[in-house]
């Protein structure tokens, strides 16, 4: 899934969920703790949100390899989206936003996203900011931390993601790690006709109104 569905009334908050979930699950709570393993072990990770898909990518010194895995998996089965790790990290999208401001290449898709149909999904605004994502207060952080359980949620669910391993393990060892790790992801009947929205909340209605959006 990627910023195709987004609530116009939140932009970016695909983007927003991409960087919330590296910081902590309920089995590893510690917020640096994927990034820390990582550099500590001769590894890195990056993560990118486009209209259509978000990725995840890190790589690691084959031998620490299992370790991550699990780390990583976590991000889809547990996330903690902490209130406050949600206020602080909206300004690390704020200054993300801001660098890309002076970037012509973000300049040019900008004004393309001006010059389209305001009802199509590609005019919508991808990254976010602090004004598309208020979380000044703890009102407007928890109404926000709703909506990316919410999202989280809808989009995050197994026949919606893809898991590609590479490493020098044989493929049955690699299996071994990734299939009872990731098979934790819980499977959600999506309805995409509507119906059912009688049980959801306000920010519930939003992303799955949304979600219609996507290509």
């Amino acid at each position: 899934v990627g910023a195709s569905a987004d609530p116009r009334e939140l932009s970016g908050l695909a983007h927003f969920t991409e960087h919330m979930c590296f910081l902590g699950s309920e089995a590893y709570p510690e917020e640096n703790e994927f990034k820390s393993f990582l550099s500590a072990h001769g590894g890195r990770s990056n993560a990118s949100t486009s209209m259509s898909q978000t990725c995840y990518k890190f790589d690691v010194l084959a031998e620490h390899a299992e370790k991550v895995i699990d780390i990583f998996s976590n991000f889809f089965v547990s996330p903690l989206f902490t209130q406050s790790g949600t206020s602080r990290e909206v300004n690390a999208v704020d200054s993300e936003n801001s660098k890309n401001e002076s970037n012509d290449g973000r300049r040019r898709l900008q004004i393309l996203k001006a010059l389209a149909d305001p009802s199509h999904h590609y005019s919508k605004f991808s990254t976010g900011n602090a004004k598309t994502l208020p979380a000044v207060d703890s009102e407007q952080a928890g109404f926000v931390r709703e909506a990316l359980l919410a999202f989280h949620k809808r989009h995050y669910r197994p026949d919606n993601m893809t898991v590609v391993v590479v490493g020098p393990q044989s493929l049955d060892v690699l299996e071994e790690w990734i299939v009872p790790r990731f098979a934790k992801i819980q499977t959600r009947h999506v309805d995409d006709k509507g119906t059912g929205q009688e049980d959801m909340t306000q920010v519930e209605k939003l992303v799955n109104d949304s979600a219609g959006d996507k290509p």
